[in-house]
């Protein structure tokens, strides 16, 4: 394979790839340069694009941070669910079934087949319908309709904060595929600029550092 002219890589997207918050450090104290120099007239084409893409990097920055620390907040909210379920609920359900039917009884067993420990194995969506299957089963038994009430409002909330995180995983996912985007964006725009200014500077080329945080780049 031909290897690549080193002038044609975009040192600014190598130097990003792995950082939003770096990129967005970039360019945002390259405006800040730019602008520093606004008198000169043959740098004022250039600053412009560099703001709108820095904008738009920063906004979407500030949406995809938002959406994941909902994202992570809803997570541990359904998380907590579940520890609730397997401490709290089931432990009080088995007991409120056992004053019915004894533990080695048919029905207990009916009832709870597999024991205790199912409701904390597997992923979510099997412990979310472990929790929904005995809520179905429950409707058999009219001595039992209060812990039918309680394992079937449980179910419904679980059901409903896992559909809400998973929302938020899905907004936060498609915010970082356009972030993704952006920041390619603003690393040709860098680029893009840093022809511009050797081009201006080509008699004097250690100017043109003085436009971005070299130290950045090169860690």
């Amino acid at each position: 394979m031909k290897r690549n002219w080193s002038y044609l890589d975009n040192v600014f997207l190598n130097a990003t790839k792995r950082s939003n918050v770096k990129m967005l450090g970039l360019i945002t104290d390259h405006e800040s340069r730019l602008r520093a120099k606004i008198s000169d007239e043959s740098i004022q084409p250039i600053i412009e694009r560099t703001s709108n893409i820095k904008n738009e990097l920063s906004t979407k920055f500030n949406t995809w941070k938002s959406a994941k620390g909902i994202w992570e907040g809803e997570t541990l909210r359904f998380e907590n669910l579940l520890n609730e379920l397997s401490t709290k609920k089931i432990p009080r359900w088995e007991a409120m079934v056992r004053i019915e039917y004894p533990e080695r009884s048919a029905d207990f067993r009916i009832i709870f087949p597999d024991g205790r420990q199912t409701f904390r194995e597997g992923n979510y969506e099997s412990r979310i319908a472990k929790v929904g299957a005995l809520s179905k089963t429950l409707l058999n038994y009219e001595l039992l309709v209060n812990v039918q009430s309680e394992v079937d409002s449980f179910h419904k909330k679980l059901i409903s904060t896992r559909d809400l995180q998973q929302q938020k995983e899905q907004l936060t996912a498609s915010t970082s595929g356009e972030l993704k985007k952006l920041r390619i964006a603003a690393a040709k725009i860098l680029y893009a600029n840093l022809g511009y200014l050797m081009n201006k500077y080509y008699r004097d080329p250690e100017k043109v550092g003085q436009f971005f945080e070299l130290e950045s780049i090169r860690r």
